[in-house]
C-alpha cells in the first residue's frame, strides 16, 4: 500500500509523471523509492540507529516494504510498543522528507530523535479508542448533484512584502458550521500562484489525513483550481505540488474544486493573513 499511495519519485514516474527522481533528502545517485526513503537513505539509517530500532531489522530483507512489514508483524515477540515505535519512525521520516521538498528545510537528526520519543511516549501515556467521525448532512456539489456527507473546504493564500506567503483553509459541514481550520506559512515563497497552489495542496493533504473522503475545495484562485480539475501536472513553478494533489485525489470518494468570489472566501483569507 505504501508503494502505491506515497508520492515518491518512483510512484510518480510509474504514473507517467516526471522521469524518476533522485532522493531529495540525501541527493545521492539512487532514485527515491519507498525502500530507499525508509531503509537505505543515510538519514533513515541514522534515525534507525538513534532510536535503537535497528534490532527490528535484523534478519529481515529490506528490499521490499511489504515483506518487511509482513516479517516484522509475524514475529512472536513483536508487541504493541514496537508497533508504535515503527509507525512513529516511518511517520517522522516521511514528514522530514516533505520538509525538504516543500519547505527546503533539512530537519536535524537530534530533532527527529527527540520528536520520535515525544510521539511514542504520547501514544503510550494516552491510549484511546478512535471513534469514527460522524458524517455531516449532504451538500450540493458545484459539478453535480447532492453529495452525501460532503464537506466544504474554503482555501486561500496571502503574501507579505515580497518575502513570504501563507495558506489558510476553513472546513464547513452541510449546515454551514465550521468543523476545523488550519494554516501554514511558506518562508521565502511569495509568488501568488505558487502560494495559492501550496495552500490548496496542503488543504487537500490535511483533509485526506483526517479521513474525510468527500470534500469540495473552494477558492478564488481560478487558474489554480482549473489546473487541478483538468488533471494538469506539468508546470515549471508548481509541478511537484500539482502531482501530489493528483495522487491524493485517489483517496477521496468525491473530490471537487469550485471557484468563488473573494467576498465569499474572506474567512479563509483572514486565516492565511493571520499566519503571515
Amino acid at each position: 500500500m505504501l508503494r502505491r499511495v506515497l508520492p515518491t519519485g518512483e510512484a510518480l514516474w510509474v504514473r507517467g509523471i516526471g522521469n524518476g527522481w533522485v532522493c531529495p533528502v540525501c541527493l545521492g545517485e539512487e532514485d527515491e523509492t519507498v525502500e530507499h526513503l525508509f531503509f537505505r537513505c543515510p538519514v533513515a539509517g541514522t534515525l534507525w540507529d538513534l532510536t535503537g530500532l535497528q534490532h527490528l531489522r535484523e534478519g529481515i530483507p529490506t528490499g521490499s516494504i511489504a515483506m518487511f512489514w509482513r516479517s516484522v508483524l509475524e514475529r512472536p515477540s513483536f508487541g504493541s510498543v514496537e508497533l508504535m515505535q515503527l509507525v512513529a519512525l516511518f511517520w517522522l521520516l516521511w514528514k522530514s522528507r516533505n520538509s525538504v521538498v516543500f519547505d527546503f528545510v533539512q530537519v536535524l537528526h537530534p530533532t527527529l530523535a527527540f520528536q520520535f520519543s515525544l510521539q511514542v511516549n504520547e501514544w503510550i501515556d494516552n491510549p484511546r479508542e478512535v471513534a469514527p467521525r460522524p458524517l455531516p448532512p449532504s451538500i450540493s456539489a458545484p459539478h453535480g448533484g447532492p453529495v452525501s456527507g460532503a464537506l466544504l473546504c474554503f482555501v486561500d493564500g496571502a503574501v507579505q512584502d515580497g518575502s513570504h506567503g501563507a495558506g489558510g483553509w476553513v472546513v464547513q459541514d452541510g449546515r454551514g458550521s465550521i468543523v476545523a481550520s488550519s494554516a501554514r506559512r511558506y518562508s521565502g515563497v511569495f509568488q501568488p500562484f505558487l502560494v495559492e497552489l501550496l495552500a490548496l495542496g496542503d488543504a487537500v493533504r490535511w483533509c485526506a489525513d483526517r479521513g474525510w473522503t468527500s470534500v469540495v475545495f473552494q477558492g478564488d484562485a481560478q487558474v489554480v483550481l482549473k489546473k487541478v480539475m483538468n488533471g494538469e501536472v506539468h508546470d515549471a513553478v508548481g509541478g511537484v505540488v500539482l502531482q501530489e494533489i493528483q495522487l491524493l485525489r485517489a483517496s477521496f470518494q468525491h473530490f471537487d474544486c469550485a471557484f468563488i468570489g473573494r467576498s465569499r472566501n474572506r474567512v479563509a483569507h483572514l486565516v492565511a493573513r493571520k499566519t503571515l
